[in-house]
């Protein structure tokens, strides 16, 4: 069994699956999805990027948008709570 990518009939990928295929389908593409596409697809002989530009700077903008705070947030606060238990 390998991993392979499912997509839909304009190409765009859905989702991996498991398969024995050796070759690409009309559904199932063997040929592994180079990182970095927002919305990858499949136009018959590669993957390409299948997002418009929108798309793009929507998903640029949602990466900063991280719930992550800034390390120095998250130093502060050890440092604060250090200081509780010090002092306390």
């Amino acid at each position: 069994m390998r991993v392979a990518r499912k997509i839909d009939n304009n190409g765009f990928y859905i989702e991996d699956v498991e398969t024995n295929l050796t070759e690409n389908t009309d559904e199932i593409i063997i040929t592994d999805i180079i990182t970095g596409y927002v919305k990858p697809k499949w136009n018959g002989v590669e993957w390409i990027e299948g997002a418009t530009e929108e798309e793009i700077t929507e998903w640029q903008e949602q990466q900063n948008e991280s719930p992550i705070p800034p390390l120095d947030e998250i130093i502060l606060g050890c440092v604060l709570e250090m200081s509780e238990i010090i002092y306390a």
